[in-house]
């Protein structure tokens, strides 16, 4: 991954997270979704050999209150290695190695608190 990559996605976690919040009109909202994608990412992490961490069904109601229901919010989850085999279909796979995933759980760290920042300083 080249450096121009990492600072792009970082950016645009950025940007996902002040667009997830004009969407859903609370922050509250991106927080949750913060909080259950850092678990998501954690539990692949922790377990790369388990395969029901690394799927997501969209009509999960949970899923789809912090994600699915926003363009923001499936873009997250897609910029965090998921995608949709079949555009048809409701579910998203994560095929990508452990030491990717270490680096967007960096980046959704550092993107955050960026957000977080960004509400103090208003």
């Amino acid at each position: 991954i080249s450096r121009d990559a990492i600072t792009t996605r970082l950016e645009e976690i950025k940007l996902l997270f002040s667009e997830l919040k004009k969407e859903s009109k609370k922050t509250e909202n991106v927080i949750n979704a913060y909080n259950l994608l850092i678990k998501i990412i954690e539990n692949i992490i922790k377990n790369p050999e388990e395969e029901k961490f690394k799927s997501l069904n969209e009509t999960n109601p949970k899923l789809r209150e912090a994600f699915f229901k926003y363009k923001a919010g499936t873009k997250l989850v897609e910029l965090a290695g998921f995608v949709k085999k079949d555009p048809t279909g409701i579910q998203y796979t994560n095929a990508l190695d452990e030491k990717t995933m270490k680096l967007i759980k960096a980046d959704v760290d550092v993107a955050f608190r960026s957000f977080q920042d960004s509400l103090e300083n208003k």
